[in-house]
């Protein structure tokens, strides 16, 4: 590093690439009695190199980033006196790192698949789709290599006695992979000899310009649709505009969307990468992260690409199989499957799973993209008050409830009750402020069952169109005109909700329970087998305040919320009167009365027993006891005995407030709730 005027090093992970610490560029540093320290508290560490121009050559998906080098000095008339002026690194992969000095006054910058000027266009692959050149820029403190010396791999006998391989060569690793010197110039290292400098600068001035406009160079009129171009366009666009705060997960939803059009045949792997890559690295930085590296980019493209990749996107015209059993609808031809994505069925290893991305959330903790959902609740509960109130929080990217949200499009499609909705709407445009991404669909009152009629075939379009996170559909018992009580009935439904979310949305469904029993949505089992997440809302308090609890829910613990419903004046009639709508208004349930208030624990401890009843009924005392003292459920306390005991509180108070019941038979002891109570023989309740 003395060697190379300016240059800066960090901590990175051991074995890997990404960062030791966040902020890494304020870390950065030169100094050695620093550096040391590092090395003593993390000996196993990497070390990043920064601020230098440094050119990465890439020997992968079928670019030879080295030989086009060696082509570019050849272009450039480069002497080896001048190229040996770099400091050359060979990676644990077989490529390879020419580094030089950075000069003055050059702009930090981090380019992928740099074409060099002197050479043009990147060369076509044996298939005609166009190559990667190869050669990535990372200039300055916008990115970073990872420094000679750094350890990738240590030789390991697996437990098959197997030694193991080495990913390029595929023989057996009988050494680290590292990355090693290659070359070390006598005296300090320079700056890049000035034919270089110069094409590098007209190359990166042909990129800049590309970010413009990267989809018109990049398309490939036999690999790239008209729309999967102008999604891509939209996404990068949006990537580019996002906010500080919010990129990361603008960028991985935008890649995501367009990694399943990559999948259904609409793109090439390559188009959608480079573009989405160069649009990450046109985002601002991030004031509380510092700017993005190419490094960190390329690796979240990366993932969230195969993500997207692994859950293809039919397009829109397609022909979609609409015959279902007991349900008396048109049959359609099978459905057209994209080239590319002509099975979905996928088989991984454990070790693919280690790399498997989190799921996408909607409303973190409750709703994740994809999701199959329920908001349920007896007739005039405020189900349509409440569900219309969440998708704008959705589509505004603000919390809701105190749970994060992911800001995307939302399609609200009202079957029951279309003018009453365009009035709630308008009613929370008034009191929540604007939103553009949010569209009112309707029309579609008993046409839902039948996907080969022109209003499914709309509302398909659209949903292809807008990529919305979310699509609600109020209610299932006027969209869908089935036998709701019989399997082929709501098993249509759910396959039909299915097909929609395979577009992408979370499909959440409004729907009524049973007058009986209120802990699963009305109908056949098949649809709460099939959801998950149900949100049940109860009838409002004596004090107006109307709960709602996670009765099912795959992405967190249980949830509980609670709101109020007020009028919003929106005007008068002719005759003088006013207009108004029920609005949403969110109420904080540790404000209620000490009467009638529940702890969260308290809370918390009757979702699990709902959870473990499934459709009502009594449970084992020991299973609800292990569920409930599990980490984080109703404590995050690291010791047992404290998470027990906050348990044996809430049971007690559950019993004070006549919530729940124990029983006794025999030498067993069960818990349930005391409307269940009747489905049970005699009850002992034993003294605490």
């Amino acid at each position: 590093m003395q060697k190379i005027p300016g240059a800066l090093v960090f901590p990175i992970e051991p074995g890997g690439k990404r960062p030791l610490h966040r902020g890494w560029q304020q870390e950065a540093t030169r100094d050695i009695d620093v550096i040391r320290r590092w090395g003593i508290d993390h000996p196993d560490a990497n070390f990043g190199l920064t601020n230098v121009v440094g050119i990465d050559l890439d020997r992968k998906n079928g670019a030879d980033g080295v030989e086009l080098f060696g082509r570019w000095a050849k272009a450039l008339a480069l002497t080896r006196d001048e190229l040996f002026t770099a400091l050359t690194v060979t990676t644990a992969t077989g490529s390879a790192h020419a580094i030089f000095a950075l000069p003055g006054g050059f702009d930090a910058l981090a380019l992928t698949n740099i074409r060099p000027a002197a050479i043009g266009d990147r060369p076509d692959g044996p298939d005609g789709r166009p190559l990667g050149s190869g050669i990535d820029l990372r200039i300055g403190m916008k990115g970073y290599l990872v420094a000679a010396g750094s350890i990738r791999e240590l030789p390991v006998i697996g437990d098959d006695g197997e030694p193991s391989i080495h990913p390029v060569t595929e023989e057996p690793l009988t050494e680290p992979r590292r990355y090693r010197v290659h070359n070390v110039p006598p005296g300090i290292i320079g700056t890049p000899p000035p034919a270089l400098l110069a094409d590098i600068k007209a190359s990166v001035a042909r990129k800049k310009t590309e970010r413009e406009a990267p989809l018109a160079l990049a398309k490939v009129a036999e690999f790239d649709s008209a729309y999967g171009l102008a999604a891509l366009t939209a996404e990068c666009k949006t990537v580019r505009e996002t906010s500080s705060g919010g990129q990361n997960s603008t960028l991985n939803a935008s890649t995501f969307t367009i990694g399943r059009l990559v999948g259904g045949g609409e793109l090439t792997l390559e188009t959608a990468r480079e573009a989405l890559i160069e649009a990450g690295l046109a985002m601002l930085g991030d004031p509380h992260r510092g700017d993005w590296s190419l490094d960190e980019i390329a690796a979240l493209v990366d993932r969230a690409l195969a993500d997207g990749i692994a859950k293809p996107r039919n397009t829109p015209g397609m022909d979609i199989a609409a015959t279902f059993g007991g349900v008396d609808v048109p049959e359609s031809p099978a459905p057209h499957l994209p080239a590319g994505g002509a099975s979905r069925f996928c088989l991984r290893s454990l070790d693919d799973l280690e790399h498997e991305a989190p799921r996408k959330q909607v409303i973190k903790g409750l709703i994740a993209l994809g999701d199959l959902v329920c908001i349920f609740g007896l007739p005039s509960t405020g189900k349509s008050v409440v569900a219309p109130y969440l998708a704008w929080r959705v589509a505004q990217g603000v919390p809701v409830f105190g749970m994060k949200t992911v800001a995307g499009p939302v399609i609200y499609a009202s079957a029951e009750d279309p003018h009453g909705m365009c009035q709630r709407l308008r009613a929370l445009r008034k009191v929540y402020g604007d939103v553009v991404s949010f569209h009112l669909a309707t029309g579609l009152a008993g046409m839902m069952a039948n996907l080969n009629s022109a209003e499914m075939q709309d509302l398909l379009a659209c949903i292809a169109r807008l990529n919305p996170v979310l699509v609600v559909i109020d209610t299932l018992a006027v969209a869908f005109p089935i036998d709701e009580n019989a399997p082929q009935g709501m098993g249509a439904v759910v396959q039909i909700c299915r097909l929609i979310a395979d577009q992408g949305p979370t499909v959440a469904l409004v729907h009524h329970c049973p007058k009986g029993d209120t802990s699963t949505p009305r109908g056949h089992s098949s649809l709460n087998g099939a959801l998950d997440t149900s949100v049940r809302v109860d009838p409002a308090d004596t004090a107006g305040v109307i709960r709602c609890a996670s009765m099912k829910n795959r992405n967190g613990f249980p949830r509980r919320f609670g709101f109020k419903i007020r009028s919003e004046l929106l005007g008068h009639d002719e005759d003088g009167d006013p207009i108004t709508a029920p609005v949403c208004e969110e109420f904080d349930l540790r404000n209620l009365p000490k009467d009638a208030k529940l702890s969260g624990a308290k809370l918390d401890a009757l979702a699990v027993l709902d959870d473990l009843a499934g459709g009502g009924g009594r449970v084992a005392m020991a299973d609800w006891r292990a569920r409930c003292i599990m980490p984080g459920v109703l404590s995050e306390s690291a010791d047992a005995k404290a998470r027990a005991d906050t348990f044996g509180r809430a049971k007690r108070e559950l019993l004070r407030a006549g919530l729940i019941t124990i029983l006794v038979d025999g030498a067993s002891e069960w818990v349930a709730r005391k409307s269940d109570l009747e489905n049970f023989g005699p009850v002992e309740i034993p003294d605490f």
